[in-house]
């Protein structure tokens, strides 16, 4: 071969090298997104779960005005004065709900975090562990929602 032909193949080679490399880190960063996004749904539509509690009559088997009572589907265990925390771990993240209820608490809210426990990795650049958290307020008449993701950084 010439030396022309071999300077192409290895022009070529490293060419497939530097695609191989973004290709894994584009997978790597969509799959961590779609983690968030995921866990972000499903602890979203616990907040609506815990909202429609609260809004429903207690005749016909809601709060009527508070959120005591409300079961956390992850766990099936009820929320009261008594046990105002509760926490789980399922699968790869750890879910806690938290009760601020009448008289302490103006508007009573319930706080509902969940933490991703899968990435034990380290960012190499900053040296923190890869991890978010998902922390989501519901008061009687809206949503909050922040999701902190310490990959960012």
């Amino acid at each position: 071969m010439g030396q022309q032909q071999l300077l192409l193949i290895v022009l070529g080679v490293i060419i497939v090298g530097i695609a191989i490399i973004v290709g894994i880190n584009l997978f790597e960063a969509y799959e961590r997104q779609g983690s968030i996004d995921n866990l972000a749904m499903e602890v979203m539509s616990y907040a609506t779960m815990a909202q429609q509690y609260f809004k429903k009559p207690q005749t016909f088997g809601g709060g009527g005005g508070k959120f005591y009572g409300w079961t956390f589907p992850k766990t099936n265990q009820t929320l009261t004065p008594s046990n105002v925390f509760i926490t789980c771990t399922s699968g790869t993240y750890i879910y806690s709900a938290t009760v601020f209820e009448y008289p302490s608490w103006d508007p009573p809210h319930i706080k509902i975090v969940a933490k991703d426990d899968v990435y034990k990795r380290v960012n190499l650049r900053t040296k923190n562990p890869l991890e978010f958290n998902i922390m989501v307020f519901v008061f009687p008449s809206k949503i909050e929602m922040s999701v902190y993701d310490n990959l960012i950084e």
